[in-house]
């Protein structure tokens, strides 16, 4: 009985033992797949983590040019994101690409499927025909297309260069110097391209919205070196000594640029402005509507005053305004996109003035059914209109006036038929309230009669002038929707 016991007992511990060795062995054939990607799964997480890190780091960084220059952005934590959810741009744009990828996915899923099913069913030579064919329209798109742009972009031979070099379109040019340079190993040197002489006019500009007193040291530079200047910093020295520096743009030959390189103290401007008040040149009606033509004259007096010892030329630039004319004495020398510029010399210690006057025309459409005899009568008084238009506005305003009669007797005649119903009121409950028998009873009665037949005349007269007024705002709509007069 004991040796029985003990037995079973052996047994369970060796079945324990035997289940343990069993689940440690399952789990350790379930841990070996996991452990045999782990390193690729650490490859791929650093490959995309780090770009995406970056990715996410760089869209809460502002970076303007300083910041390029640095290497280093400025944090500014959301605003980048607030800035694009706050874009409609951003929202029309995350809808079209959403109804792409849909799309494309859509057709990719069928399409897939249909080419799965045809593989199915086709033999194993047509199979791997197809499956190729797969394979090389997946991949030969990249290349071609890498190629292809290689191709184009060539800056030697490239298709578009020698279409924009036909058309005459860019401005491509090279710089080719004749004579070898030797140099030492492991040295650098600087070599001039061009050394020639250009031409340059000394001038101050000014302009108000650069600086309000001061004009600034200037040049009216001329690209006479028969080169293309490319652009960069320009160095100006002026009786062998450091003046100031400036920047000049990509200039062609014999093309003329603008340069400013310091203030001038010496030469002191004070702009004065002046407002003409606002006149009719012309007046015409078309239908009701009254069409003013008025214009607009603003002039502004430079005035100029030269402190140093030397004869000064002022460019003055002033701005451009759509619909404004210059209609000043002195036309300007020469107009940018945003600016007049006139020229004016002053001699040493003397003072000049430019005056620039500048007129706009504005149209506007007065609708005359709209407007008060006492609008119309200063259309009719003012000089720009015409006899005939003055006429035709007399005529208008006689219209209104019979109209505006009509009216002022009908609110007449309709308040005293308000006044005699809110009196029949009361009479009404004083012949309730007092015996039959009373003598003001029937003075009230009597009273009430008179009044019943005088509403009876009231809503007659009130009818005809609702009726005459219809009329005469007919004919006045008529007169004014058939006139036409300049």
């Amino acid at each position: 009985m004991l040796e029985s016991s003990s037995n079973a007992a052996a047994g369970t511990l060796l079945g324990t033992s035997r289940r343990r060795r069993s689940f440690g062995s399952r789990a350790l054939q379930a841990a070996v797949p996991y452990a045999l990607i782990l390193p690729v799964l650490a490859v791929i997480g650093v490959i995309l983590g780090y770009p995406l890190y970056w990715l996410v780091k760089l869209s809460t960084e502002r970076y303007g040019l300083f910041e390029l220059i640095r290497h280093a952005g400025v944090s500014v934590g959301l605003d980048n994101y607030r800035s694009v959810l706050h874009d409609s741009v951003f929202w029309h744009t995350l809808l079209r690409t959403v109804v792409f990828t849909a799309a494309n996915v859509t057709l990719t899923m069928v399409l897939g499927m249909l080419i799965a099913l045809l593989l199915v069913r086709v033999s194993a030579v047509v199979r791997v025909l197809l499956s190729s064919g797969l394979v090389l329209v997946w991949s030969m798109p990249v290349v071609v297309a890498v190629q292809v742009w290689y191709w184009m972009t060539n800056f030697e031979n490239g298709v578009v260069n020698y279409v924009l070099t036909q058309l005459q379109l860019g401005d491509f040019f090279q710089y080719v110097i004749e004579q070898p340079v030797n140099l030492p190993r492991q040295k650098s040197a600087m070599l001039p391209i061009v050394n020639k002489d250009v031409e340059a006019t000394k001038v101050s500009i000014y302009n108000e919205a650069t600086h309000a007193k001061f004009p600034l040291h200037g040049l009216r530079f001329k690209n006479t070196t028969g080169l293309h200047l490319m652009q960069g910093p320009i160095t100006v020295f002026e009786d062998n000594s450091y003046a100031g520096d400036s920047r000049v743009m990509d200039l062609q030959p014999n093309e003329e640029r603008l340069l400013s390189y310091a203030i001038d103290l010496g030469t002191e401007v004070e702009p004065v402005v002046k407002h003409d008040p606002n006149r009719f040149t012309a007046l015409k009606i078309n239908k009701g509507l009254l069409y003013t033509t008025t214009r607009s004259r603003e002039s502004k007096t430079y005035n100029v005053k030269n402190r140093s010892e030397h004869e000064r030329t002022v460019l003055i630039e002033h701005p451009f305004r759509q619909g404004f004319n210059i209609v000043s004495k002195d036309k300007p020398k020469e107009r940018s996109r945003d600016v007049y510029r006139f020229e004016l010399k002053i001699a040493a210690g003397k003072t000049a003035s430019q005056e620039v006057a500048e007129e706009c025309d504005v149209t506007q459409a007065v609708s005359l059914t709209n407007s008060d005899d006492q609008q119309i009568r200063i259309f009719v008084q003012d000089n720009a209109a015409s006899p005939k238009l003055k006429e035709a506005l007399q005529q208008a305003i006689g219209l209104r006036s019979k109209v505006a009669a009509t009216q002022r007797e009908l609110q007449q005649h309709q308040k005293l038929l308000g006044d005699i119903t809110q009196d029949q009121v009361r009479l009404r409950a004083n012949l309730k309230e007092m015996p039959q028998t009373a003598a003001a009873y029937k003075r009230y009665r009597d009273k009430f009669d008179k009044q019943e037949t005088e509403i009876e005349k009231l809503q007659a007269t009130i009818k005809e002038l609702q009726e005459a007024e219809h009329q005469q705002k007919k004919d006045y709509e008529t007169f004014l929707g058939a006139l036409n007069v300049e």
